[in-house]
């Protein structure tokens, strides 16, 4: 009876539901189906490109009906991983105006098939595909926020962090937590053991009914005349013929009482046994089937398919450690229908049990052995979600970031003077040289929190590459300390993140012409950045910063430098491309100076336009108008600045680590006789990262 049930594609239907017993929790969610879901879910394997922000899909179903809805989700930004998306549910009824979601993580290419939704929802009840744990909540009274994990621990995090910065009520112990966990993990623990011994009981009891009543029927048979063995095997023969005519019909209870027929006539033809106990398989009879393909032996049956199915039994009787290594052994045997597919299901259960590693080498070799695209669209689905996890705990691991930076600018007005003031040559040469190191202590799903050091230098020449004082007295080493703290979550119903750094900033300059440089400016800086996805194609970015300039220098009282700033912008980003890799930038700030020298006071407003596109397949580039302008309202003599700039840029990478950056600019300030120059730049320049 060789491939009589067509087990590679019937395998694939039979899955079962995975980790659903340790989710009963998140089947008793409620949610108002006639009100707005948002859906958030970070994916650092869906963030492909770090250039553009990209977009994929995750799937909603309501549990009671089954009823299923695609969402698509966009990245908040180029590199950010995190992706969002928004979606009105039409599943509500006058009679039931609530649903209980389920949310899965779809493989594109599955949701981008004609007949996705119906795949979708067959790998569903199938057990193909399996549930996210989330974390669900009501902000505002009115949105609906489904935050989604890869793992219930991830998930247990984020709710954890609710209770302590998400309400204003009474914050929840994590110890308690903690142990209300363990004490549920115990309890399920306990009961499963339960259920187990009982189960092997009652199998056990099967199995001795079973072969008694079988060494009987063996017994008989041995006594009978050889004409009448014959007819019974004939009958026997032509019972099995009708039970898998009724088989194929998807008539599974008569088959079975054929099959049982045949066993019956003929006890000796393990054929007819391994028929009936996948029979009893199809009939979700699992223990009995269980029993029944245990005892079958025999040269006429494949041992792999008799180990197969046994293993699909176990798996429906959630014994994921027998069914583990069963398929284990059907994958060794290098069944080419069988084995691609026991693979997966071994994977998958690594995959449930967060044995990610061995996961990942089951999925690879489905990958290289399968020839079913619906085993392998699953298998690359779950490997991008293994890399989700590795990368995340990658990233957990990483504390350390590392840049360096060498770069060479030719400028044609070093001092940015007039020309008419300075009948010495202003253009030269202008090294640039630094780096930072960041530590990360803090990487969770929606936290970060990093100390961060850097330290610019610049070393000026004139045209002819020869020490130049007027100009290195110019040149200014700058030591930035900074504490960065990011929030991701959501805010008004908008994928939103906050930024909060605060740090100190230090500038030495050989300002009096003599001697070394020496500090001539300390400052307090508070930076705070909003972010918000606005739509799939529309990135809203907000910006404040307040600043206490300390000068060093001496001057005097109209001229003295030390100044409390602030400043307000706005960056709004427009996409034009699927694929991210086009946009329209436009910026808008304004800055109040207030200076302790009134020479030195201004109110500045800012704007620029900057197109982003590819110039190659390896170089990016970004074109860039911008405008200021500065008035100072209580200068001596009066000054407004008016300053128009345009710039080229291109960056593309050489190695891994290794990037190169080009930029030519041209700026003109209009202002007092004093202030008004103009001057054009080349710059290029290597940097690196390591992170470890």
């Amino acid at each position: 009876m060789k491939r009589s049930f067509g087990l590679a594609s019937i395998a694939l239907s039979l899955l079962c539901a995975g980790p659903a017993h340790a989710q009963e929790d998140a089947r008793k969610v409620r949610v108002d189906a006639r009100k707005p879901l948002r859906l958030d879910y970070q994916s650092d394997a869906w963030n492909k490109d770090k250039n553009k922000a990209e977009t994929s899909v995750l799937l909603i179903r309501d549990s009671k009906t089954g009823r299923t809805a695609q969402v698509q989700v966009t990245e908040t930004g180029p590199d950010t991983g995190l992706f969002l998306g928004h979606y009105q549910l039409d599943f509500a009824s006058d009679q039931d105006p609530e649903m209980t979601p389920e949310v899965y993580v779809v493989p594109p290419s599955t949701a981008t098939d004609p007949a996705g939704i119906k795949t979708v929802n067959q790998m569903i009840r199938d057990g193909q595909l399996l549930r996210k744990p989330y974390f669900l909540r009501t902000e505002n009274r009115n949105v609906q926020a489904i935050s989604v994990y890869d793992t219930k621990d991830q998930a247990l995090e984020a709710y954890q962090g609710f209770l302590k910065t998400g309400t204003g009520r009474q914050i929840v112990d994590r110890a308690a937590i903690a142990a209300a966990q363990a004490a549920r993990q115990n309890e399920q623990a306990r009961v499963r053991l339960e259920i187990e011994r009982k189960a092997e009981t009652e199998r056990k009891a099967l199995e001795q009914a079973e072969a008694a009543r079988r060494e009987e029927a063996l017994r008989r048979a041995a006594e009978m005349d050889e004409n009448v063995k014959a007819l019974r095997r004939q009958r026997a023969s032509e019972a099995a013929r009708q039970a898998m005519a009724l088989y194929r019909k998807d008539d599974f209870a008569a088959a079975e009482k054929k099959f049982q027929e045949a066993v019956d006539l003929d006890p000796e033809n393990q054929g007819y046994y391994f028929q009936y106990g996948v029979t009893l398989f199809k009939l979700e009879k699992y223990e009995r089937s269980l029993v029944i393909l245990d005892m079958v032996k025999g040269e006429n049956v494949k041992p792999a398919e008799v180990s197969y199915y046994r293993g699909l039994n176990h798996l429906k009787l959630r014994e994921y450690g027998n069914a583990h290594k069963i398929f284990l052994d059907v994958k060794n045997a290098n069944d080419p229908a069988l084995s691609p597919a026991a693979g997966f299901f071994a994977g998958v259960i690594d995959f449930q049990n967060e044995n990610y590693d061995s996961a990942k080498g089951l999925f690879e070799y489905v990958l290289d052995h399968s020839k079913d695209p619906q085993i392998d669209r699953q298998s690359e689905s779950y490997l991008e979600q293994i890399a989700n996890i590795r990368r995340f705990q990658e990233l957990q691991k990483t504390k350390f970031f590392v840049n360096a930076q060498l770069g060479l600018i030719y400028d044609s007005n070093i001092l940015s003077v007039s020309a008419a003031n300075a009948p010495t040559d202003l253009s030269g040469f202008r090294w640039m040289y630094g780096g930072s190191v960041e530590y990360r202590p803090v990487y969770t799903e929606k936290h970060e929190l990093s100390a961060q050091l850097a330290v610019n230098d610049m070393y000026s020449q004139d045209s002819r590459f020869q020490a130049k004082t007027e100009f290195q007295n110019t040149d200014a080493l700058q030591t930035t300390f900074t504490l960065p703290y990011r929030w991701k979550s959501e805010l008004l119903g908008k994928g939103y993140q906050l930024s909060l750094t605060p740090g100190l900033e230090s500038v030495q300059m050989n300002a009096d012409g003599e001697g070394a440089r020496e500090a001539i400016l300390n400052s307090l800086v508070l930076d705070v950045d909003q972010t918000f996805v606005m739509n799939e194609d529309w990135f809203s970015t907000y910006n404040f910063e307040l600043r206490r300039d300390n000068s060093l220098i001496s001057s005097s009282a109209e001229e003295s430098q030390s100044a409390t700033k602030f400043s307000l912008s706005s960056s709004q980003a427009w996409f034009f491309d699927t694929k991210k890799t086009k946009a329209l930038i436009w910026d808008l700030g304004y800055s109040r100076n207030n200076a302790e020298g009134e020479n030195q006071r201004y109110n500045r407003v800012d704007t620029a336009l900057t197109y982003l596109h590819p110039i190659t397949d390896l170089w990016s580039g970004t074109t860039r108008l911008g405008f200021y302008n500065a008035s100072y309202a209580e200068h001596l003599t009066g000054r407004t600045d008016n300053n128009i700039g345009v710039t080229l840029a291109a960056r593309r990478g050489l190695m891994k680590l290794l990037f190169i950056n080009l930029a030519l600019s041209y700026q003109k300030n209009a202002s007092i006789e004093a202030y008004t120059y103009d001057k054009y730049s080349f710059m290029t320049f290597l940097s690196w990262d390591q992170n470890f």
